[in-house]
């Protein structure tokens, strides 16, 4: 069922629409009747977009996706990100990361924010990333007062393996995203206030005072499709381009993480922690990574935090502190937890730490 009515008018009684000869100004407003008659047929007769939100809240899913269909059909980009969610997330259909790309890219250029902060977070996390794209749809929404996207472009400078480590401007953006009350953010900023000193922290208050101001960046960057077939029909409808979440999207519903490297809120002291004494390097094919840092020091402060906090995922695990060495970026502590014989496997508990708001990506063990 399409969600339109079809309304069948006989040639007969076609309202005099079909006959409109004389110019005169009856006939000029009765042709403004059949104009607004005809696109009155165009409007959802059966969807309700607000009945979608009652019912996602309700645990209808496939109700809610039902009622946000029609929507999409015509581009509204509430509709179109709140799909997004749902094939991300498999409620209420099968989860599909592409579908919900597609749907994503849609709002995305409408200019959704949610959606671009969305869609820049399954780039980075595609294989192979898509970094240039990510970080374009991340600053676009990061702009637009996307917290969770001001906060992951600020987590990027500090890092600075994709782009020219700046602890001031990482200094700006999280900052943006701790007033706006993202506590990972606020606990960032105690953590950069390491590498800065006064000066520095003023200069990043003045920057992210501007940013909102600033216009928008450049054309949107050419789309790598790693799979050129499109959706079907019934999963997602027309073209596709990039963005994230909408003003009456379910509120619960928790966007796409990205490993982040700067530490999140503090927990208490785990138990003893797993070394990797004896590992079966025939089962050691893949690991989770969850950080990298600026020294080993708090690469094992980070691991103690976060399996105190999650001790029932974390028990029995092996964690690795990795050190890369990334030329002028500098050297890192690369946090990863193992070991797992197959890619699935690894996907399977990285999954886990997502729903417990913890970042994580798959790596191949070195």
């Amino acid at each position: 069922m399409s969600g339109y009515t079809d309304v069948m008018v006989p040639s007969d009684h076609d309202l005099g629409c079909s006959s409109l000869k004389n110019n005169n100004l009856s006939v000029w407003l009765l042709a403004q009747f059949c104009v607004a008659f005809s696109l009155l047929l165009m409007v959802p007769a059966r969807a309700d977009f607000a009945a979608g939100i009652e019912a996602y809240k309700q645990k209808d899913y496939q109700r809610a996706v039902d009622e946000w269909l029609p929507y999409a059909a015509e581009n509204d980009s509430r509709a179109l990100f709140n799909l997004g969610q749902m094939y991300r997330l498999g409620l209420g259909v099968d989860k599909d990361i592409n579908v919900s790309e597609q749907y994503y890219r849609r709002a995305a250029k409408q200019g959704h924010a949610g959606a671009r902060g969305n869609l820049g977070s399954i780039l980075f996390s595609a294989n192979p990333p898509q970094i240039d794209e990510a970080l374009y749809y991340w600053r676009a929404a990061a702009r637009e007062g996307d917290v969770r996207s001001q906060f992951l472009l600020g987590v990027q400078y500090f890092n600075g393996e994709h782009v020219n480590r700046d602890y001031v401007m990482a200094y700006a953006w999280i900052n943006l995203a701790a007033e706006a009350g993202l506590d990972e953010a606020k606990n960032a900023l105690n953590v950069l206030t390491k590498y800065l000193g006064p000066d520095d922290i003023a200069e990043g208050v003045r920057l992210s005072e501007t940013f909102m101001t600033e216009p928008e960046p450049g054309p949107e960057p050419a789309i790598a499709q790693a799979d050129p077939t499109p959706p079907s029909a019934a999963q997602a409808p027309e073209t596709t381009v990039p963005e994230p979440m909408p003003e009456a999207a379910p509120a619960s519903v928790p966007k796409p993480e990205v490993a982040a490297t700067i530490e999140p809120t503090p927990a208490p002291e785990p138990a003893a922690e797993p070394t990797p004494s004896s590992v079966n390097l025939a089962d050691d094919q893949y690991r989770v990574q969850i950080a990298a840092l600026r020294s080993e020091a708090d690469a094992q402060d980070y691991w103690r935090r976060a399996s105190g906090r999650r001790a029932d995922l974390t028990a029995g695990i092996t964690h690795y502190v990795i050190q890369a060495d990334l030329g002028d970026k500098g050297i890192y502590y690369r946090l990863q937890l193992g070991h797992f014989a197959d890619r699935a496997a690894a996907i399977a508990y990285c999954n886990q730490l997502k729903a417990t708001e913890l970042s994580c990506f798959i790596v191949p063990s070195p």
